[in-house]
C-alpha cells in the first residue's frame, strides 16, 4: 500500500476492486480501506482463487457481497478466466475460472448454482439496506422495533454459522419486516 500511494496511484485510480483475501483480513485489510477511501476512491472485493467452483456455495459466493456490505465496501466482483482455445472456453478444469458460468452445448454461457448464489446474496444485501433505512425512517417518528434491530444485529453471527436453514429464515423474517415497517 505504501508503494501504491507513493507512486500517486490513488490519486490517479478512483476505483479499486481489492482481492478479498486481503480486503477481508482483518489486520491489513481496515488499513487499505481507510486508505483508498481516504483518497475519494471507490473501494470493491473481489472472489478469485484456483478451482473457486469446489468452494462453499454459502460462504464463498453468497456470503461475500454480505462481508463487503458489513464492512462498507462499495461493491463485490468475482474473477472469471475463460479459455480461448479448445472445444471448451469455459473449462474449469485447469483451475484458472470459478465455473461461475459454464459452457452449455450450444457453446454459450450458461448460469449456475454459483451464480444464483452470488445473485442471492446481493438481494440479501438489499433487505439489509432498506431494512436500516426503513428502522431509521420510523426511529425518527419515535417508534421503535427491537426485534427487527436484532435482524441486523444477528448478521456477523449468520456468517459464522454458515447455515443455509438459518439464511432463509433471516432472509424471510427481513422481507418480513420491511413489509411492516413500510405500513408504518
Amino acid at each position: 500500500m505504501d508503494d501504491i500511494e507513493e507512486a500517486k496511484l490513488p490519486e490517479f485510480f478512483k476505483f479499486w476492486t481489492v482481492i478479498s483475501s486481503l480486503i477481508l483480513d482483518p489486520k491489513r485489510g481496515p488499513d487499505v480501506f481507510r486508505r483508498l477511501k481516504s483518497k475519494g476512491c471507490e473501494v470493491w472485493s473481489y472472489r478469485c482463487s484456483l478451482f473457486m467452483d469446489r468452494q462453499s456455495v454459502l460462504d464463498y459466493y453468497r456470503f461475500h457481497p454480505w462481508k463487503c456490505f458489513l464492512l462498507g465496501l462499495d461493491g463485490v466482483a468475482w474473477w472469471d478466466a475463460m479459455e480461448p482455445h479448445g472445444p471448451d472456453y469455459f473449462d474449469h478444469e485447469d483451475g484458472y475460472d470459478d465455473g461461475i458460468t459454464l459452457c452449455g452445448t450450444d457453446r454459450k454461457p450458461v448460469p449456475t448454482k454459483m451464480l444464483q448464489a452470488v445473485r442471492e446474496g446481493l438481494e440479501d444485501v438489499a433487505y439489509m439496506d432498506r431494512l436500516q433505512k426503513e428502522l431509521k425512517r420510523v426511529g425518527s417518528q419515535g417508534k421503535s422495533f427491537p426485534e427487527y434491530e436484532k435482524l441486523l444485529a444477528d448478521r456477523e453471527g449468520i456468517l459464522e454459522r454458515s447455515n443455509q436453514a438459518e439464511v432463509d429464515d433471516w432472509r424471510l423474517k427481513a422481507g418480513q419486516a420491511i413489509n411492516r415497517l413500510t405500513r408504518e
